[in-house]
């Protein structure tokens, strides 16, 4: 007996991690704007005394691949900056031009998750920075990471009745009308294909006097 085959194209989204979280050391992280950088409580603490801007800038290019998305992580921690100074996260690249870019302002602890694409080959950085004036405070970085996304698209072969989906991409149960696509489970109810109607009472068929309680989209699937 001749079979056909239905071919499903199955995309998967997979993170590779390269991790570049500091260690104990300061690790790469080179100050900007006279800042000082130290580690407390394993953390990356940025400290400058008087206003102006300061921060940190790491090189990121080596793990970086032209033409691939990155996402880049953080744990950002205001510490004593007060609500007037924003935090900003960036990549740039070794002509200041920034590839992507995100501000904190309030208080406390934030999560830094922002997505980007490598667009040349070239010299990239990360880097942090408070960007408004703040006299005398103190900020912290934890669990920084660049994730490399990656997707995978794989081609696989159904055998035609196997495939468990059909009808607005509804699971099949051939259970209840016996019979490869009599009958889909849309979760709330079970739908009958061939007759384009429910095989139970519609919960809100009081609100619709003039349809039948076992109606689907008012019996007007194109609207």
């Amino acid at each position: 007996m001749f079979m056909q085959n239905l071919t499903v194209k199955i995309s998967l989204l997979l993170l590779f991690f390269n991790t570049i979280c500091y260690s104990q050391t300061i690790n790469g992280w080179t100050n900007m704007s006279g800042a000082s950088i130290s580690i407390i409580n394993g953390m990356l603490a940025v400290d400058k005394s008087g206003a102006g801007q300061m921060g940190v800038s790491k090189q990121a290019s080596s793990i970086l691949e032209v033409g691939f998305n990155y996402r880049f992580t953080a744990i950002i921690n205001k510490g004593t900056c007060n609500s007037s100074s924003q935090i900003e996260a960036r990549i740039i690249d070794a002509g200041g031009v920034t590839i992507a870019s995100e501000q904190f302002n309030a208080a406390g602890i934030s999560n830094l998750n922002k997505n980007f694409n490598v667009p040349s080959t070239g010299t990239y950085f990360m880097e942090f920075e408070r960007i408004c004036n703040n006299s005398n405070c103190t900020f912290y970085i934890n669990k920084i990471k660049l994730t490399k996304i990656e997707t995978v698209t794989e081609i696989c072969t159904v055998p035609v009745g196997q495939y468990r989906y059909g009808f607005n991409g509804m699971e099949k149960d051939d259970e209840v009308k016996k019979g490869s696509g009599n009958s889909y489970d849309f979760g709330a109810r079970m739908y009958d294909s061939r007759l384009g109607r429910w095989l139970s009472l519609d919960p809100l068929a009081m609100s619709y006097p003039g349809l039948s309680d076992y109606n689907y989209v008012a019996n007007s699937p194109l609207m």
